[in-house]
């Protein structure tokens, strides 16, 4: 009765539309018709239904419905200025799979037709699951956007209508009043960014207007801003990479100090690399493309280069100065130090050595040679040692060595005479062998003369060592 009663409430809006009229269907399956534009209304006391039901087969004999069959479809048209189109715009009930007493899934289809087109195409979907596709017959997510997006259509776009509001879209879970969010404002309406926040932490993340990049910092001031906290890299391959867009511009990893200034700097510039106190070049560590290390200098000379880097605090503890008044160069077999009293291959340990000791004297006579006098504890002398050579007179008893020192000044002379026959070698004051013979002479010294006399016989024409050593 109830398809019946539909049955010819349609046929009477089909006949009635053409003349233009509305109908009224109430509870009690009386139709009311009013002439007016073609119109249909549903009146009840209740909750007015619509109701649409389809099987395949017969009315008499009817079957279940498959895969992919349309159970009711809201069709609409116009006429063209020729003739009544198709469908232009479409709604479609659909079932998505075979059904059967336990399994009636559906799904919902709205199609339309594009300007200045007449084809009709599927814009957007309702899944069984409630998955809704736009642009796309198969939606994965609750939201599937299928899209090939322009600057003027974009895939997505979300409109602020408050002028002091950014557009945001928040994530969160059931359960937890916090949340995360993004959002976008535009500079007419505050501070031109884009943002990535919570709400317990607010900003973590923006981007400016000026493409400057903060993180846990609101007003960038470089292309990377860091601000507080602790930040670490952590992977099998970590990387800060830093690239200028410019070959005159020079990339730069800046540190400040709590009060905004600049404490220190990183900085590339060509092949180089600076490390720098505040902004100010030449003050830190250098590496040349060269891989030659500068400290204290932009521009490294040597393997490892050390410009002047300061002084102690007075003369008691000594001054350390190495760069421009003295420096010293290390290369493959030597330590040279030149200092601004006077050059050459020398080590000066403070400004009045003057050459007094050197390490490595040139002409390799040893290994450390003291020019000045020796004092080895507070309470010795200063003293320096002479060596002088020679040969005992072939004929006399006597020999006369010229010393050149003050007579005043020698503390001890020690004399070998050596004798190449004899077992011993070098013989000393008046040694007698036990088998026989004289090897005696003794010495005396003054003002100008070591002397040694009464050479025995078998001593003469020998060759001696005198070793003298005097005081400051």
């Amino acid at each position: 009765m109830i398809k019946r009663l539909f049955l010819f409430g349609m046929l009477a809006i089909s006949s009635l539309n053409i003349a233009g009229q509305s109908v009224t269907i109430m509870p009690d399956g009386k139709v009311e018709q009013k002439a007016s534009s073609a119109s249909l209304f549903l009146l009840g006391a209740g909750v007015p239904e619509m109701s649409i039901k389809k099987s395949l087969g017969t009315l008499v004999n009817p079957s279940s419905v498959t895969f992919n069959n349309a159970l009711f479809e809201l069709n609409a048209a116009g006429y063209n200025g020729l003739e009544y189109t198709s469908s232009r715009a479409k709604m479609r009930l659909a079932t998505s799979e075979v059904w059967s007493t336990t399994a009636n899934g559906t799904k919902i289809q709205f199609y339309t037709t594009k300007n200045g087109e007449t084809d009709l195409k599927e814009r957007l979907r309702i899944s069984n699951t409630g998955l809704i596709g736009v642009g796309t017959n198969s939606p994965e997510a609750r939201l599937d956007v299928s899209h090939l997006s322009t600057l003027n259509e974009p895939t997505l776009r979300l409109f602020e209508t408050g002028i002091s509001s950014p557009s945001r879209i928040h994530f969160s879970n059931e359960g937890f009043d916090s949340y995360w969010y993004i959002n976008a404002q535009h500079a007419n309406y505050g501070v031109n960014h884009f943002a990535i926040g919570s709400s317990v932490l607010a900003d973590i993340f923006r981007i400016s207007s000026l493409g400057r990049v903060g993180i846990h910092q609101t007003n960038p001031q470089t292309r990377l801003h860091l601000s507080g906290g602790n930040f670490t890299i952590d992977h099998s391959e970590p990387k800060i990479l830093l690239k200028r867009n410019s070959s005159s511009m020079a990339s730069k990893l800046v540190f400040h100090k709590p009060d905004n200034s600049e404490g220190a700097e990183i900085t590339q510039e060509g092949s180089d690399l600076f490390i720098h106190t505040g902004n100010t070049k030449g003050t830190g560590l250098s590496i040349s493309a060269t891989n030659k290390v500068g400290i204290g200098t932009d521009s490294p000379a040597y393997g490892l280069h050390i410009a002047k880097i300061g002084e102690s605090q007075g003369a008691t503890s000594g001054i350390l100065s190495i760069g421009s008044d003295t420096h010293m160069n290390l290369d493959g077999n030597e330590i040279d130090s030149y200092s601004y009293l006077n050059t050459g291959n020398k080590l000066y340990l403070n400004a009045n050595s003057q050459e007094n000791v050197e390490i490595g004297k040139t002409g390799g006579t040893g290994d450390l040679v003291a020019n000045n006098y020796t004092q080895l504890g507070s309470s010795a002398p200063k003293i320096k040692q002479k060596l002088i050579e020679g040969t005992t007179d072939v004929n006399n008893s006597s020999t006369q060595i010229p010393h050149g020192l003050d007579f005043h000044k020698i503390i001890s002379v020690q004399v070998h005479i050596y004798k190449e026959s004899h077992v011993n070698n070098t013989i000393g004051e008046a040694y007698y062998p036990s088998g026989g013979g004289l090897y005696t002479y003794y010495y005396q010294f003054n003002s100008t003369n070591i002397t040694l006399l009464d050479v025995n016989t078998n001593l003469r024409n020998q060759p001696f060592k005198v070793l003298v050593t005097y005081k400051d």
